[in-house]
């Protein structure tokens, strides 16, 4: 009876004040400045696919810019699988289509419970599927060692926001999916050379009302990749991404202790194989800086690893 009742107030503490008082500025489900957003152009009906996985690891509590100390003692991790495929399509414009799988965990000190007990709420399910076009903006016609490109496109709310755990929905971090249908805008850029190369990619979205009557910040991301190829087949390399998001709304009413930026910065490095299409590429990355609208668990670290391959 008693480890009923403590798990109760384990789980309202867990549902509702957390979920109504403190954010979590990380991993708004849906949005990724990877899965196939970035790399070279496709001939027409020439495909390329592949996944990218990324991995956060949630514990240090910040209110503004200076570390604090979460009254909820919370530590969460999100994990997402991302499945891309990059289609040619005549004119120069590329077709993207990406759909994640999530698993979402949060967990904080069970009240009543044994020293160190943890009462947690996990969530694992697919996420929103979203659709994008990209135009090559330049060089036109004759391939020439770099590009720019700009696309828009859309995340479709086919995730779900009403999952539930012990008779209760979930709150909407553990959610992986928005509810919405959100247009996307982005660009990137980049530049090859015989042993190194740069590449620039910008992701914004921009959030409708869910049907849950939540609706997300506006949100950007921006990444910046510079690697070496010491042979033709490896490169070691270096990442920044920065990430913001407005304030979210609830019902039409600003939600707390939600919004912020983040930079990010780690090594990264790629292994190649030519002639079979394939390519191997992570990082490590940890927070340079973040800045969190009131009191939010940040982020600790974030772990890449993806692979893309494109038939001959």
């Amino acid at each position: 009876m008693t480890f009923v009742f403590s798990a109760l107030i384990g789980l309202a503490l867990t549902l509702l004040v957390p979920a109504r008082l403190w954010g979590q500025g990380c991993c708004t489900p849906g949005t990724s400045p990877m899965g196939g957003l970035t790399g070279s152009a496709l001939s027409p009906w020439r495909v390329e696919i592949g996944l990218d996985s990324e991995g956060y690891d949630l514990r240090q509590a910040f209110d503004g810019d200076a570390p604090a100390a979460d009254p909820a003692g919370r530590h969460s991790q999100v994990g997402r699988v991302l499945v891309w495929a990059r289609v040619g399509l005549p004119g120069e414009v590329v077709l993207v289509v990406d759909l994640p799988y999530e698993h979402r965990m949060r967990e904080q000190p069970q009240p009543l419970g044994a020293p160190g007990e943890m009462f947690r709420l996990s969530n694992t399910a697919l996420g929103d599927l979203s659709t994008s076009v990209i135009v090559r903006l330049a060089p036109r016609g004759r391939p020439k060692p770099w590009g720019v490109d700009a696309g828009a496109g859309m995340k479709w709310g086919t995730g779900s926001v009403e999952r539930r755990e012990y008779g209760l929905t979930l709150p909407v971090e553990l959610q992986t999916g928005t509810g919405s249908n959100d247009p996307l805008a982005m660009a990137s850029g980049y530049h090859v050379w015989p042993s190194a190369s740069v590449t620039l990619a910008t992701l914004a979205r921009f959030p409708r009302e869910g049907r849950n009557g939540y609706q997300y910040g506006t949100e950007a991301h921006a990444v910046a990749l510079g690697d070496w190829a010491p042979r033709p087949w490896w490169a070691l390399g270096g990442e920044l991404r920065l990430r913001a998001a407005a304030a979210d709304q609830y019902v039409g009413l600003p939600r707390p202790n939600t919004g912020g930026w983040r930079l990010m910065a780690g090594p990264t490095t790629r292994i190649t194989w030519r002639a079979a299409g394939l390519a191997l590429e992570g990082g490590y990355l940890w927070p340079v800086h973040q800045h969190l609208n009131g009191l939010q668990i940040g982020v600790d670290r974030q772990a890449i690893l993806g692979v893309r391959w494109q038939p001959s």
